[in-house]
């Protein structure tokens, strides 16, 4: 089934309840529910990388329950499946699946891209959500990149070139691409973006590669909007997700965020103690803190997995983004570039991570790293 856009239910009420819906604002604290609320998804293809667990897990139950087909692209065979199989029970949609991602091996990426444009079907909404997060020590690739830019970038980069006959073949079709607020440690070091040459530091590599993420969207959509094809970035805000798994050191770890035992890091001026273990209401928690079963609250400026989802939901659905690409959003909203000083506040991007010059060179060399 060929779907031409991802709709709006017309419910009561017909096209005036259907405009009313599409004229909400939504903001930091909106969820991923209630952005899809009244989108009709159903025929529409639907790829989440690292869709087993955090915000990306969030995306494809939301895309399911909308009625997608979703496929959970990921790493680890087991806990996709038991993504898959949560989904399935929490959507009452069968047709959800998981197949094999490791977007830290191009092989693995051209492997997963081969099997998808086998079965001929159109990819209507591109998630590319997986990432690792800071690394505490060098580490690189099975091709040889530097981890985090090698996967959360490269990987990526080259699984959307890979699927550009499925997108094709969908449009008008997007690609959604998670960013973050880190990308204000780094712009791009065109002379070692692999740190061959230079001294490695977890959350400048980490800012590198989330700046390609946002350059990625600029250039996509300046090569294949003709086509009907658009990506734009996003970040999602300060979500209690996976990809802070792979920082153990907790100097490595942002403030509040929990470690793979649900203990938070401290923020800051705080120490974690054992008595707020006994407050069982999260109001009552003070945040950063987790209950007994190992959950933090989000601290101040700090969202849950589904409001951390929200932004994601939104730039694959909203009619505000048809036809529009090469944008960096935050909040459920499009971000503007930050030319102030002091710290970068939410709603804004660095501009260096929108500029079409730096997208076009950071395009042509990943072309050229990928390429055997």
């Amino acid at each position: 089934m060929r779907v031409e856009h991802v709709h709006a239910r017309a419910g009561p009420g017909g096209q005036r309840q259907m405009a009313a819906r599409n004229r909400r604002v939504f903001g930091a604290t909106s969820t991923a529910a209630e952005v899809i609320a009244g989108h009709d998804l159903s025929g529409a293809d639907v790829i989440v990388t690292g869709g087993a667990s955090g915000i990306g897990e969030v995306a494809a139950r939301t895309f399911a329950g909308a009625g997608a087909r979703v496929l959970v692209a990921g790493r680890d065979e087991v806990a996709g499946i038991a993504a898959r199989d949560r989904i399935r029970e929490a959507t009452a949609n069968d047709d959800v699946h998981f197949d094999l991602l490791d977007l830290a091996s191009l092989a693995s990426v051209n492997a997963f891209a081969e099997r998808f444009l086998a079965a001929r079907r159109p990819l209507h909404r591109l998630i590319n959500n997986a990432a690792v997060r800071a690394t505490a020590e060098l580490r690189r690739t099975a091709d040889g990149f530097e981890l985090q830019f090698g996967t959360n970038h490269l990987g990526h980069f080259a699984l959307t070139e890979a699927l550009l006959p499925a997108l094709r073949a969908a449009a008008p079709a997007r690609v959604v691409v998670l960013s973050s607020r880190a990308h204000r440690y780094s712009d791009i070091d065109f002379d070692d973006p692999n740190y061959e040459r230079r001294a490695y530091d977890p959350w400048e590599a980490y800012g590198q590669s989330k700046t390609a993420n946002a350059l990625f969207a600029v250039e996509f959509t300046a090569r294949y909007a003709g086509a009907g094809l658009t990506a734009n970035s996003l970040m999602p805000g300060g979500a209690t997700t996976g990809p802070q798994r792979h920082s153990p050191n907790p100097r490595q770890r942002e403030p509040g965020r929990p470690d793979d035992a649900g203990r938070a890091t401290p923020m800051p001026g705080g120490v974690i103690t054992g008595p707020q273990c006994h407050v069982p209401d999260p109001r009552q928690r003070e945040p950063g803190r987790p209950d007994d079963a190992g959950r933090a609250t989000p601290p101040p400026g700090r969202k849950t997995p589904e409001q951390g989802a929200a932004t994601t939901v939104w730039a694959a659905v909203s009619p505000d983004l048809d036809g529009i690409g090469g944008r960096c959003l935050d909040q459920c909203a499009v971000a503007e570039p930050w030319t102030g000083t002091g710290a970068m506040p939410s709603g804004y991007c660095m501009p260096y991570a929108l500029d079409p010059e730096r997208a076009r060179r950071l395009w042509e060399l990943s072309l050229q790293l990928v390429t055997p």
